[in-house]
C-alpha cells in the first residue's frame, strides 16, 4: 500500500538514507517538523516525488529532487 503525503513551502524534517536495491528510506523524522505533523512512518521507502520514481537515484540525487520539486510537494512512501 502506497501512502501519499503533501508538503507546502519549508523543510520537510526528512531524513534520508540509501537503502538496498536502489531504494532511498526515511530513515529519521525531525521532532516538530512537517513530516512529524503528518505522522509519516521511519523506515519506508521512498516511492516517488511529485510522482517521478526515486528508485535508484541515490539520497543526493532524491534530496535535490525536493529542493527543486514545485510545491505543494507529494512524497509517495
Amino acid at each position: 500500500m502506497q501512502l501519499v503525503y503533501e508538503f507546502g513551502e519549508g523543510p520537510l524534517g526528512l531524513v534520508l538514507q540509501d537503502a538496498m536495491d536502489g531504494h532511498v528510506l526515511v530513515a529519521k523524522i525531525a521532532v516538530g517538523s512537517a513530516a512529524a505533523l503528518q505522522q509519516g512512518p521511519v523506515g519506508s521507502l521512498l516511492q516517488a516525488i511529485n510522482q517521478h520514481p526515486t528508485r535508484y537515484r541515490g539520497k543526493a540525487a532524491v534530496g535535490q529532487m525536493i529542493a527543486n520539486s514545485a510545491r505543494p510537494l507529494r512524497v509517495t512512501l
